[in-house]
């Protein structure tokens, strides 16, 4: 590891240093470690969306735990072990299995014969490095995705370099010397390190730029806008507070649909969080162009269960949820059209109830896609457009539901 590079962990880490300085510094760790964090996870998962997600998800925890990182020779092994964490989370989410490495790369000026020759031998590569044991398959596409010398591969890895060499020997007794160098052309091409994507999509979150061109979907004046979502990135009190006092409305202030809350909770700010609540910001509103991601379910998955408690709290809070409108929506679930009538004609307020998570009877008989409980319901007075937990939208679930089973979309709440 070079002495910049060991820099550039040391000021990433320290939190005494503005915000800018220090991401500035994570962005060229990000740089650096890249192809070998997404490489490590292709090894583990197989799929190059997949392992993508994965490395960018354990960036930013290293990102929001790097003060706990002792000393920068350290990163390496500290941030695979994020890494697979992460892959293993991905496993279970998905009951993944490892499947072939997908997506060939694409070539111009090809006959068809020659299109149809590099295809075969790239679905021989994957097969060939699938029967890999994944000892050998971890090295193998460290190797060959950024040409890493086994001292290199060592030291990400937490082994010996012998050991790395040992394993790299026997893989490549495996596979033939073809399949080994159309997969270092297929790894080269897909490694983060070849256009900025990856790296722009890690430091989007790390560092988000509110002056590009996603600037007009900010809510607000720019300059105070700015102040409010960095105050909340940094877990800022004072800042909030201030900022807060002046304008209560910066509250839920928002760049490309992030709010001040998004980012407490992303970098687990749990004092941000509860002060932000206290303040009117919206639990239920999901975050970003690219994800849409609520943040009660964001704190769930990693792990913020604090958080997730005050979230959990205040989405019950504001959506009044009682135990009728668990009822109401366990009878809509189940379909029962004539115990569905019964109950709203005897109590006709219990047609918006909602349950804990802010789902109401119109969203259950959407996501059952039982049109005539739909029907039903609308008939009888519910509100076509309440906003449950995760922000979304009766029509938002049938949309979705369209999507996921490629079905026909929910034709009744399209006209009101």
């Amino acid at each position: 590891m070079t002495n910049d590079l060991k820099q550039h962990i040391r000021v990433s880490a320290d939190r005494s240093l503005p915000h800018a300085e220090r991401s500035t510094a994570f962005g060229e760790v990000v740089a650096n470690y890249q192809d070998m964090a997404f490489g490590y996870a292709l090894g583990l998962l197989g799929e190059r969306h997949l392992a993508e997600d994965a490395a960018q998800e354990g960036f930013i925890a290293a990102w929001q735990h790097i003060e706990s990182l002792r000393e920068p020779d350290s990163f390496p092994a500290w941030l695979r072990r994020i890494i697979k964490w992460q892959c293993f989370r991905f496993k279970r989410r998905n009951n993944h299995r490892f499947v072939p490495m997908e997506g060939d790369i694409e070539a111009t000026d090809e006959s068809p014969l020659d299109r149809a020759a590099r295809r075969d031998m790239s679905e021989k590569v994957r097969s060939a490095v699938e029967t890999l044991p994944e000892t050998l398959r971890e090295v193998t596409v460290l190797r060959y995705i950024g040409d890493y010398s086994a001292s290199e591969i060592a030291n990400f890895m937490g082994l010996k370099a012998g050991t790395v060499r040992k394993r790299l020997f026997e893989a490549r007794n495996k596979l033939k010397p073809s399949l080994l160098r159309t997969l270092s052309s297929e790894l080269n091409g897909h490694a983060p390190s070849a256009n900025d994507i990856f790296g722009d999509r890690v430091m989007h979150w790390i560092r988000p730029d509110f002056t590009s061109e996603q600037g007009h979907f900010m809510d607000g004046n720019p300059n105070k806008v700015w102040d409010m979502l960095l105050a909340a990135v940094e877990g800022d009190l004072a800042g909030i507070r201030s900022l807060l006092r002046e304008d209560p409305g910066l509250v839920n202030c928002n760049w490309a649909y992030y709010q001040p809350l998004h980012f407490a909770v992303r970098e687990e700010h749990t004092e941000a969080v509860r002060l932000l609540l206290d303040h009117g910001a919206d639990p239920s509103s999901a975050s970003g162009l690219d994800y849409h991601v609520p943040p009660l379910e964001r704190a769930r998955d990693r792990g913020y269960d604090e958080i997730a408690g005050l979230l959990t709290d205040a989405i019950a809070s504001r959506f009044s949820a009682q135990p009728v409108g668990e009822c109401a929506c366990e009878i809509v679930q189940q379909g029962d059209l004539e115990a569905a009538r019964a109950l709203f004609e005897a109590s006709p307020e219990l047609i918006n109830a909602s349950d804990e998570r802010g789902n109401r009877p119109l969203h259950e008989a959407v996501e059952e896609h039982n049109l005539e409980m739909t029907a039903l319901l609308l008939d009888k007075g519910a509100e076509p457009d309440p906003v449950r937990w995760d922000g979304c939208k009766p029509l938002h679930v049938a949309v979705f539901r369209a999507r996921k089973s490629r079905g026909g979309l929910n034709p009744l709440l399209t006209g009101y």
